[in-house]
């Protein structure tokens, strides 16, 4: 059951973070710069999860 909720963490936020860079991105007619912030949070917060789940 562990497995599946750290997959679940996993998934929304890697997509919430990088959706929401894209529409930030869209709105204020910027160029990939929300995109690429979404994706380097994504990538911290899956690191700090994954550490998380090894503790």
């Amino acid at each position: 059951m562990r497995f599946y909720s750290l997959a679940f963490e996993l998934v929304v936020m890697n997509l919430v973070l990088i959706i929401a860079g894209f529409y930030l991105d869209e709105y204020l007619n910027t160029s990939p710069v929300f995109i690429l912030t979404g994706v380097f949070l994504s990538l911290s917060g899956t690191i700090w999860l994954l550490l998380r789940f090894t503790k």
